[in-house]
């Protein structure tokens, strides 16, 4: 049965009805879920849910529901925190309005997915029987057989019956093959998982090696091929098979965090063996994973994890951090169901922690600081030094919430270090978890040392200890509440960083009633940053400017808040006043130039460029700079996505966007654009590649929009250089945007399938036709290809733009396809079909 069919229909007619962005937004939720791309999911799913309520479909919100489900069970690993949603969604899913979509079925897996993140074993008789139920609903021909089948058989495996859950998947395959339906790779995933229960580690990888040489060509979703690769490492490591067990795993960066359990399990019998893998940076990421498990309540997930990352803190000597990991698994053992062994591998561990010998201090407790000093850079998450001048009058303090909440930020602030798939030795300099052992010692012996409580805490946040960093310097402000360190400072930005807004709040509170207004302003100007409040930054700002008229920090955060503001005469006033106080610092310029480019103050614009050596066409005009300074690319973040497109650069921070959106994106061609000089992408140091690269800059405003409708497609024979010219100066001359989005390489194959009278029906008055019968001298050759887009102004319709289209191309050597074009025009669209059936398109 095709589970997708209505999909398909309703994204089919939300295009027609002139919503195209609502077509793919449905599929793009369940594609990107896939693929596991955990940030566009989460950026769609406000308005996907949206759409639900719009449309007043429930099918539409089971179906949502399920993908919301899958992302967070699938992708994130969610526990008890997800299990009111996944009732909630099982109820709606059995409604009589709702009990017929095939969605509904897949609920059912939804509901015993979080059942077993919670406690698989505790719950295995219930997932049992919830799939066993649904089962007999269904036959082989739906997908959500092989997944309720697969989610069987993982309770089995809880109940340590691997052989039995085997068993009874091979009879699933069976039944499978005999009603003429291929086992897709979930089944084939968990018989893996039960051999590999079984010891078969071979068998697993003769399998894995079966399936790799039938992967197609255009490659698989991220969530198949993903998990195979670890079963892969997974039966390598097993089998001692160390370097081949590492070449197979996926990196580590390129897992969501929700995954990162499997990931070790599969790897660590190699990291004991190999103790230079066995780091700090990948301990630090798995002490991620495990506070992201335990505070989604995955019960039994975190003392499963904790069981392995313990064994390994043990093995590094880390003695503080496997206590820490085991106290927290400890926590959630009266959370499960049954026991199953917890308490017993828990105790286990706790003796040999118990074991462990002290790390004794190497120097003196107050000579450790300059001792650590000496042995190399710092490399924690939180370097002391960025603390040092961390009040409100420095900006640099302000960068931090920029890149909190910076759209077109793509930095990576995770702990772990490997830059190829293999996991990388650990840096010998520091090692801030050793380091934390002897710091804690220290602090004993010098409870009021502020240096020290400073190093503590950024040793605590590179081993991902953040809620201990935060108590460790609430504790010490308590005991020293007249301290004017820096260490509020670093207290501030632990709290921002771990999302404690009543932290911030009454850290403000305490020193406001001390006196302090600037500190307790700029403490809620960072958390109005932060959730991008921009009104109540602009607040705290002006609040705190009128006590320390010169906090540079307070007037930068106030410019940024006004831009977003769309207050933009206001930031560059703010722009000039930092310029006015630090005239060597450029970046405060180039800030001024787009405040002011937006504000349309053009002449200030001028002066400020020609103080940075920019030579302008005129200087003393006040109108919009159209210099020629060639090609740049402006970023735009749409629904999730990061849109490139090629624009011609007219200022300093000025460009009128060249390129058409593809046909179902928002239009911006003709738009001219202000924006942010900051380039996304550094250019590259070979000097060949550097004199082609192409600067990317992120909008910052769209000073006119170019008013043009959404592209049309068309694809097919490149007609020759001599007729493309005369099209596009035809089409630049009615003022249409033409783009050719092809490369130079892009070939099309003419098969010689011809219709000739759907071609005659279409193009009677285009001219000769007669290449469509008789001229098949091309036929199986490759031709040269092009794709390309045309936007027109919005007042011509579709009608209009096909019969320019149908006329201006009569005379090309093969006719192109504008299928979608056709079909809005509600013209015949058959000719248009056979050209994607001729040439393969």
């Amino acid at each position: 049965m095709n589970i997708w069919q209505w999909i398909n229909t309703l994204q089919t007619d939300l295009a027609e009805a002139g919503q195209p962005h609502n077509a793919r937004l449905i599929e793009n939720i369940s594609s990107y879920c896939a693929d596991q791309e955990v940030e566009k999911v989460e950026a769609l799913l406000p308005e996907a849910k949206a759409l639900c309520k719009t449309l007043e479909n429930p099918w539409l919100s089971v179906y949502v529901g399920h993908w919301e489900m899958r992302h967070r069970l699938g992708n994130q690993k969610e526990g008890e925190s997800a299990l009111a949603d996944a009732v909630a969604l099982f109820e709606l899913a059995h409604r009589e309005d709702t009990q017929d979509c095939p969605q509904s079925v897949c609920v059912t897996q939804d509901l015993a997915a979080c059942y077993s993140l919670i406690d698989g074993p505790g719950w295995a008789n219930e997932r049992i029987a919830v799939s066993e139920e649904t089962l007999e609903r269904i036959d082989p021909s739906w997908n959500c057989y092989q997944c309720l089948s697969g989610e069987k058989a993982l309770a089995i495996i809880d109940q340590q019956k691997p052989q039995e859950a085997l068993d009874y998947l091979n009879e699933i395959a069976t039944t499978l093959a005999d009603a003429g339906e291929d086992i897709g790779p979930g089944i084939l995933e968990i018989q893996n998982d039960a051999l590999m229960a079984l010891g078969q580690y071979e068998e697993v990888l003769a399998r894995i090696q079966k399936v790799e040489l039938a992967v197609p060509e255009y490659g698989e979703w991220k969530n198949i091929s993903q998990p195979r690769n670890i079963q892969k490492a997974h039966a390598l490591a097993r089998l001692e098979r160390d370097d081949d067990a590492l070449e197979a795993l996926p990196a580590l960066r390129e897992m969501n965090i929700g995954d990162i359990f499997s990931w070790i399990d599969a790897i660590y019998p190699v990291m004991l063996r190999q103790s230079d893998l066995n780091n700090w940076q990948v301990a630090s990421r798995l002490q991620a994973a495990l506070k992201h498990l335990s505070d989604n309540k995955a019960h039994r997930r975190v003392i499963n994890l904790a069981a392995i990352t313990i064994q390994l803190a043990i093995a590094r000597g880390a003695r503080w951090s496997a206590q820490r990991q085991l106290d927290l698994a400890r926590s959630h053992l009266p959370k499960l169901r049954i026991d199953a062994g917890a308490c017993a591998t828990l105790e286990h561990l706790q003796q040999q922690i118990n074991q462990m010998p002290a790390s004794p201090l190497p120097v003196l407790s107050h000579e450790l600081l300059a001792w650590l000093d000496d042995v190399g850079n710092d490399i924690g998450s939180s370097d002391n030094s960025s603390h040092s001048n961390t009040d409100s009058g420095n900006d640099s303090n302000t960068d931090n919430s920029d890149r909190n909440i910076d759209e077109n930020d793509n930095s990576d602030n995770e702990a772990v270090t490997e830059s190829s798939k293999e996991l990388e030795p650990a840096i010998k300099e520091r090692n801030p978890e050793q380091e934390l052992e002897w710091l804690l010692v220290a602090i004993l012996e010098q409870p009021d040392d502020a240096d020290l409580h400073a190093q503590t805490a950024s040793a605590m946040q590179a081993c991902q200890a953040n809620d201990e960093a935060i108590e460790l310097l609430r504790s010490f402000m308590q005991k020293h509440p007249n301290d004017d360190s820096n260490i509020r400072f670093i207290l501030l930005e632990l709290l921002l960083e771990n999302g404690d807004d009543t932290g911030v709040e009454a850290l403000a509170q305490q020193f406001d009633e001390a006196g302090d207004s600037v500190f307790a302003q700029w403490s809620l100007a960072q958390l109005a940053y932060q959730q991008l409040d921009w009104e109540g930054v602009e607040r705290h700002c002006r609040q705190l400017l009128t006590h320390q008229s010169d906090a540079y920090g307070a007037m930068g955060m106030l410019a940024r808040s006004l831009m977003r503001q769309r207050k933009f005469a206001k930031a560059a006033d703010q722009y000039q006043a930092l310029i006015t106080a630090n005239p060597e610092d450029n970046d405060y310029k180039w800030d001024f130039m787009t405040a002011s480019s937006a504000a349309e103050d053009w002449l200030a614009v001028r002066e400020i460029a020609s103080s940075l050596g920019m030579e302008m066409t005129d200087n003393r005009s006040n109108e919009r700079p159209n210099e020629a300074w060639g090609w740049i690319i402006i970023r735009y973040l749409e629904q999730g996505d990061v849109k490139d497109y090629f624009a011609k650069r007219t200022g300093p921070v000025s460009a009128i966007i060249a390129e058409n959106a593809s046909p179902n994106s928002t239009q911006h061609v003709g738009d001219y654009v202000i924006f942010d000089a900051q380039v996304l992408i550094p250019p590259p140091e070979d000097a060949e590649e550097k004199e082609n690269f192409i600067p990317t800059f992120a909008i910052a405003h769209t000073l006119e929009k170019g008013d043009y409708r959404n592209s049309v497609f068309i694809d097919g024979v490149h007609p020759g250089e001599e007729a493309m010219e005369a099209f596009e100066a035809t089409c630049r001359e009615q003022n249409w945007k033409l783009w050719v989005h092809s490369s130079s390489d892009y070939e099309v194959i003419d098969s010689g399938i011809v219709n000739n009278n759907n071609m005659d029906s279409h193009f009677s008055d285009s001219g000769d036709n007669s290449e469509y019968g008789d001229d098949l001298t091309h036929e199986g050759m490759p031709l040269q290809g092009i794709m390309m887009t045309i936007a027109t102004p919005t007042g011509v319709s579709a009608r209009q733009i096909d019969a320019f289209l149908t006329e201006h191309t009569a005379k090309w050597p093969h006719k192109l396809c504008w299928l979608r074009l056709a079909e809005e025009a509600e013209v015949n669209t058959q000719p248009h079909r056979d050209i994607i059936e001729r040439y393969g398109l």
